[in-house]
C-alpha cells in the first residue's frame, strides 16, 4: 500500500476514534448532569422519586404508542427537567396541583438559554396544558405536541397518587376511574388509552 495513502487512512482512523471518544464522553457528561438535576429537583423542589416515576410513566406510554427513538429520548429528557422552573419559587404545598402556574414558563425560559436543554423547552412549557384548554396558557387540542401531552398525563398521575406529594388526593384506582370518565377531556384520549393499557383490569 502506498505510504501516503496508509498514513491518510491511519489519520482518518484516529480521527474516528477521537470523535467516538468525544461522543462517549459527551454522553457520560450529559448523564451525569441529568443525575444531578434529578437529585436536586427531588430533594429541593419536589418530593422523593417524583422524577423517576414521571420518567418511567412517560417511557411506558411512549412504548405503547411506539414513539420513534428520537422523540422518546426528547420526552425522557424533558421529564427529567420538567419542574426546573420551581427554582424561582419557594417550596409550597398549596395552590394549583404541581406548583405555581408560572413555573412552566420560567423553566422553559431557563432551558432555552442552555444549549444542552433548549430543544426540550417547548415540552416543559406545555406540560401543564390540557386538551380542553384549561391549562395556564389556554393552549388546547393538537396545538400541544405529543411529548407534551404524554408528560402532562404522566406528571398529573404521579403528583396526585404519590404519598410523598403534597397533592396526593387519589388512589391509583380513583385515577383510573377518573381517566375512564368520558366527560373528562383534559388529556389526549390516545395517551390515556396507552396508559390504561398497562393497568390490569382497566381495559
Amino acid at each position: 500500500m502506498d505510504q501516503q495513502l496508509a498514513e491518510g487512512l491511519a489519520r482518518q482512523a484516529l480521527l474516528f476514534l477521537d470523535n467516538a471518544t468525544f461522543r462517549a464522553a459527551q454522553k457520560d457528561h450529559a448523564l451525569h448532569v441529568e443525575g444531578l438535576v434529578k437529585e436536586f429537583t427531588e430533594r429541593e423542589l419536589t418530593w422523593p422519586e417524583h422524577i423517576d416515576n414521571v420518567v418511567a410513566l412517560c417511557m411506558r406510554i411512549a412504548g405503547v404508542l411506539e414513539l420513534p427513538d428520537d422523540k422518546r429520548e426528547l420526552l425522557r429528557r424533558a421529564a427529567i427537567v420538567h419542574d426546573i422552573g420551581l427554582l424561582d419559587f419557594p417550596k409550597v404545598d398549596i395552590g394549583p396541583v404541581g406548583g405555581p402556574v408560572d413555573h412552566v414558563g420560567r423553566g422553559a425560559a431557563r432551558l432555552e438559554q442552555m444549549p444542552l436543554w433548549a430543544e426540550v423547552a417547548p415540552i416543559v412549557r406545555d406540560h401543564h396544558e390540557r386538551m380542553d384548554g384549561s391549562g395556564p396558557l389556554g393552549l388546547s387540542g393538537f396545538a400541544l405536541g405529543l411529548p407534551a401531552r404524554i408528560l402532562a398525563l404522566a406528571e398529573y398521575i404521579e403528583t396526585v397518587t404519590n404519598p410523598a406529594s403534597p397533592w396526593n388526593t387519589r388512589s391509583a384506582a380513583q385515577v383510573v376511574a377518573e381517566l375512564q370518565d368520558p366527560k373528562d377531556q383534559r388529556f389526549d384520549q390516545r395517551v390515556v388509552a396507552a396508559f390504561l393499557a398497562g393497568v390490569p383490569g382497566a381495559g
